[in-house]
């Protein structure tokens, strides 16, 4: 019994260090495919300079806003419709921590809000 009780510790130290390997890991390759999506739609979005910006948050999450620095307040709804339809084309999901319930992402981006990115439509 006395070895039982440490060894259950451990036990659960590794399981949820495992889970957290997992989230990273899925992050990462999250970031990577939104990444990709937009070069390959000709967005720049290499920071720090990019017009486009794709954080990895220390919530785990993906993060895409603007570099507000780089794009003019005349190109943001082009630029922003142009990230959203290539994100879901690609079976990205964007969506608004601020306004769960908004519908126009591409509306929330263009506003310079950071937006986050999901798997799935």
């Amino acid at each position: 019994m006395a070895a039982a009780v440490p060894a259950t510790h451990a036990l659960g130290d590794a399981i949820i260090s495992a889970a957290r390997a997992v989230d990273q890991y899925k992050m990462v390759q999250l970031r990577a495919t939104t990444v990709q999506v937009l070069v390959r739609a000709q967005i720049g979005c290499q920071a720090p300079s990019g017009p486009v910006l794709v954080s990895l948050g220390n919530d785990l999450r993906i993060w895409v806003s603007f570099n507000l620095g780089t794009v003019s307040e005349n190109d943001r709804s082009d630029l922003a419709e142009g990230v959203v339809k290539a994100l879901v084309d690609a079976g990205l999901r964007l969506s608004s921590q601020m306004y769960p319930q908004a519908e126009d992402m591409a509306e929330r981006l263009t506003l310079g809000e950071m937006l986050v990115t999901r798997f799935g439509t």
